[in-house]
């Protein structure tokens, strides 16, 4: 990989953490706004979505967040790319749509089937 994928994956990793993070504020926000010690879990709010749907989905922008945060690592360290399973390269197609993917299409699939 030279210099110029490395940038261009680079932002494309940057951008979507920044969006991710934006995203995860304003779930924080829409709890702060409420108040800590005024809302009711299955209170429904805006659109009917409950708050425990808020703080559900917090959890997964945390998640989301730090899987970016590890492929910008692993992209610092000469690893990115590469299935942390196989060791086969991850295909650029799967890394376009899934920057932070760890795993290959083969490797990730075994593992869902085996859940």
């Amino acid at each position: 990989m030279d210099d110029t994928q490395k940038a261009i994956i680079r932002q494309r990793l940057v951008d979507r953490l920044d969006a991710t993070r934006a995203e995860l504020e304003e779930a924080a926000e829409l709890l702060r706004s409420k108040g800590k010690d005024d809302w009711d879990i299955d209170e429904p709010m805006i659109g009917g979505v409950q708050w425990e749907m808020v703080i559900a989905r917090q959890e997964i922008l945390k998640a989301r967040i730090d899987e970016l945060e590890d492929a910008l690592d692993r992209l610092d360290e000469g690893e990115y790319g590469i299935c942390q399973q196989c060791g086969r390269i991850i295909s650029p197609e799967r890394l376009g749509t899934m920057p932070e993917a760890t795993r290959c299409v083969e490797c990730e699939s075994e593992i869902k089937e085996a859940v």
